[in-house]
């Protein structure tokens, strides 16, 4: 009988080991009806492996068949279809019982954009690396939660060359974190290093407004002074 049902057209198990058995080494040994751990040995298969030995039908407790070699079965190596290992990290995800919560979400956002070797964060995240205490995330976590986190402030870099440890790391307002990007515009204005941005709302001067391109366009196109572009 194989997995899922009768064949009469193929051999049963034992007859199936004779047959295959036939003309080649009897030192083989037959695993069928033998349980490594989730697996059970069901049928041997026609294929074989010059170093691992037989490949072997086996049935999974969660209800999959998986073709498995001798070595890795007789070692421990293989013990269930994939499943045990998928159990396993979820199990280790959950473990201090943050899993689906807004804080294991940032980490892991975190994580990924810093291990995307070809994806959209490729080049922005290129030389920017995780410290290793943080690859915990319960250490990250608790970082978190002890220094000032809540639920409407995301997680920012003070100097955005550098990467995540938590001497340039802060919990920011989305406004914040904007006007923390690498590609805003500085300028000079009363001898300080400003944003171009912060200056003009000082100044009542909101983005969009007609104001606020006129004072961009002095400053960046006509290389007005900050001082000048707002008095003229």
């Amino acid at each position: 009988m194989a997995v899922g049902g009768d064949d009469v057209s193929r051999p049963l198990p034992i007859l199936r080991w004779r047959l295959f058995m036939k003309g080649r080494k009897m030192s083989a040994v037959n695993l069928i009806g033998e349980r490594f751990g989730r697996l059970l040995v069901v049928d041997v298969t026609e294929k074989s492996h010059p170093k691992k030995g037989h490949i072997w039908l086996c049935h999974c407790d969660c209800g999959n068949d998986i073709e498995v070699p001798t070595s890795r079965l007789t070692h421990k190596i293989t013990t269930s279809c994939g499943c045990l290992r998928k159990e396993l990290a979820r199990k280790k995800m959950t473990v201090h019982g943050y899993e689906g919560t807004r804080l294991y979400k940032c980490w892991d956002a975190m994580k990924r954009r810093c291990n995307d070797k070809t994806g959209k964060w490729s080049k922005t995240y290129k030389n920017i690396i995780i410290c290793d205490e943080w690859l915990d995330p319960k250490v990250f976590i608790d970082w978190a939660l002890a220094n000032g986190y809540n639920n409407n402030l995301t997680l920012d870099r003070i100097d955005n060359t550098k990467g995540y440890y938590p001497e340039n790391c802060r919990w920011a307002t989305p406004k914040e974190q904007a006007r923390n990007r690498a590609n805003n515009k500085y300028i000079t204005y009363n001898d300080k290093r400003r944003l171009f941005i912060e200056v003009l709302e000082e100044h009542g001067i909101m983005p969009g407004t007609k104001e606020y391109q006129r004072a961009y366009y002095r400053v960046y196109k006509l290389h007005w002074s900050m001082e000048r572009a707002l008095s003229a």
